[in-house]
């Protein structure tokens, strides 16, 4: 049996374990019919017990990284089991190479702060190496990056930019959708729901005949919602750009759309 985790084997232990270095606690748990709880504590302790021994090699291939925070866990208190605006989220803030598409090193917390603890564990040597580094629009995030590595383009990655700009199309789409009741318009109402949003913001090719028919019917009817389409149309086309210059040059006019557009919640993006 294993010297800490008396109800696992030490071959047990060690292949998942390993399994875990590459995937998912839950997905090892479907592997291997052990329970999460006990895999959790099983990589908790395993990665206490590398860190102790562990020093990254200086020809460690970091030149392209990125780092996000993920959700960890969720805490929910005993005697408010559920209320669940009162449940507690636990994020980590994960460092990652692109040259070898892993995490490299983690820490508490997703703030600058957590950033700069991934950031210091490399050490400055390697800090130096990176040549570019992804992060979202947190400016914690930008602060430390530029902080710790000083020969680092930092970039905000399009998962994020993407992200900010769908939620500038929801700002109409929830606005129109209560114009759509007031009017008691039964059709702008349905389309417009909550439940659609998605519909809304996908790429056309990639929507059913059925709904391409209902958008292209919705856009001749709301002028407002056919202007943000085509706004978040027009910006991943922009995305597409392999160019920096065609990138800047299409994002001016861009700029100047959202301007002749008059919403508000694209002139914020």
């Amino acid at each position: 049996m294993h010297l800490h985790l008396r109800r696992m084997t030490t071959a047990f232990a060690e292949l998942a374990g390993r399994w875990m270095e590459e995937t998912t606690c839950a997905a090892v748990e479907l592997m291997t019919g052990c329970s999460s709880m006990s895999l959790w504590r099983l990589d908790q302790w395993r990665m206490k017990k590398m860190k102790d021994n562990f020093k990254f090699p200086n020809d460690l291939p970091i030149s392209l990284a990125s780092a996000d925070e993920v959700h960890m866990m969720t805490l929910r208190p005993q005697e408010q089991r559920s209320e669940k605006l009162l449940w507690e989220k636990k994020f980590i803030t994960n460092l990652v190479s692109y040259d070898l598409s892993k995490v490299i090193t983690n820490a508490k917390g997703r703030s600058g702060r957590s950033l700069q603890s991934c950031l210091s564990q490399l050490g400055p040597e390697l800090c130096r190496q990176i040549n570019f580094l992804a992060v979202d629009m947190h400016d914690g995030f930008i602060e430390a990056a530029e902080k710790h590595c000083p020969n680092a383009k930092v970039a905000v990655d399009r998962f994020h930019v993407a992200e900010a700009l769908n939620k500038a199309f929801d700002e109409v789409r929830k606005q129109e959708f209560e114009q759509a009741k007031q009017n008691k318009d039964n059709f702008q109402r349905q389309i417009l729901m909550p439940s659609k949003r998605f519909i809304l913001i996908e790429r056309s090719r990639d929507l059913s005949k059925e709904n391409q028919s209902h958008l292209e019917k919705l856009r001749k009817l709301n002028q407002n919602i056919n202007s943000a389409m085509l706004l978040v149309e027009y910006f991943h086309k922009i995305l597409d750009k392999k160019k920096v210059e065609e990138f800047r040059k299409g994002l001016k006019l861009w700029e100047d759309l959202v301007v002749e557009a008059g919403l508000t919640s694209f002139i914020d993006f």
